[in-house]
């Protein structure tokens, strides 16, 4: 099961702050954006397991995914 924590804006995309996915083996940052209807242009920083990733990672069974929306201000 993935866990996906979204953060500021996103959750106003989606509806829902947090999300559990059931998967078995892995599957794209993309698959897992659609599944909770998150535009993948929305989506400035990922969190995996702790520590940055690109978003163009692979997603496994088991992680923990925080995300949050493009920064702005000075």
């Amino acid at each position: 099961m993935v866990t996906v924590k979204l953060n500021l804006t996103l959750i106003n995309q989606s509806g829902d702050e947090e999300f559990r996915i059931d998967i078995e083996n892995s599957m794209s940052f993309e698959q897992m954006i659609d599944m909770i209807g998150i535009e993948k242009e929305s989506v400035g920083m990922v969190i995996k397991n702790g520590r940055w990733t690109p978003i163009d990672c692979t997603v496994e069974a088991n992680d923990k995914i925080e995300l949050f929306p493009h920064l702005e201000g000075g």
